[in-house]
């Protein structure tokens, strides 16, 4: 989460991408959502986001 985004940021993996986008499109509205294809895409995406998952 940053100072000017004050949504949780949310990375659904799934290969499915009817079920990624539907997901994405309705968890969008609370959370900041990202989607990734697969495991490669998603640890690409965590590690270029340069700031790891914040856990409750």
């Amino acid at each position: 989460m940053t100072a000017t985004d004050s949504k949780i940021e949310l990375l659904i993996v799934d290969d499915d991408p009817l079920i990624a986008d539907s997901l994405g499109f309705f968890l969008g509205r609370e959370y900041a959502v990202s989607t990734a294809s697969t495991r490669a895409e998603a640890v690409g995406r965590l590690r270029d986001g340069g700031q790891a998952p914040s856990w409750p």
